[in-house]
């Protein structure tokens, strides 16, 4: 949508940045793959002093949607997030418990959360002592704007997934393998690659 926009994936807990992190690489995009099919890039995050987190990000070319998936193991039970800050000029409809569509101008995509997921909306708020859900589009500026959260508490594990749907959403279904991840649309199944933790 606009370079305010953006997701993360953490731990509701700080975790340390490394100032030699280009040698210690305790926070790092390791893989990236580019075929006719498909482009994957995968990055982990070992900041945490007792958890391991990795996003990867597929882009299926010829169904124009991107899948995000998240994974994370901890020594501890955690609270885990996936949070996207949406750009203050994106309009927000919430299609069902797990769909949204997203809107900037006459630009939409629908986002769409598996059917375990606790997914909330999270509204801008400058009045507080620690403001949420606000980009600041340029120097001493502050606007609200929201945020999709989805939030896993008390676990020591976080293995879960959003897909984008760049056009109008498709059916599919995803599942994961062994070493490998398929989505199955009605006439054809995709094989794409699955990184460990």
């Amino acid at each position: 949508m606009k370079r305010q926009a953006h997701s993360s994936f953490s731990l509701a807990k700080n975790y340390k940045k490394d100032k030699l992190n280009k040698i210690h690489k305790t926070i790092w995009t390791d893989k990236f793959l580019d075929s006719s099919l498909y482009t994957v890039v995968s990055g982990y995050n070992n900041g945490y002093d007792d958890a391991r987190l990795r996003r990867t990000i597929y882009y299926l070319h010829q169904e124009n949607i991107i899948i995000v998936f998240d994974n994370g193991t901890s020594k501890n039970l955690d609270t885990w997030h996936q949070r996207l800050n949406l750009d203050h000029n994106v309009t927000l409809e919430h299609l069902s418990d797990e769909k949204f569509k997203l809107k900037n101008d006459d630009v939409s995509i629908t986002l769409e959360f598996p059917e375990n997921s606790d997914v909330n909306i999270l509204n801008g708020n400058t009045e507080s002592k620690w403001p949420r859900a606000v980009n600041s589009p340029s120097s001493g500026k502050v606007v609200k704007t929201h945020q999709i959260l989805n939030t896993k508490e008390n676990a020591s594990e976080f293995n879960n997934y959003f897909v984008i749907h760049l056009e109008e959403p498709k059916s599919l279904n995803i599942f994961e393998v062994s070493n490998s991840i398929q989505v199955k649309f009605d006439d054809k199944v995709y094989e794409l690659p699955k990184f460990l933790i």
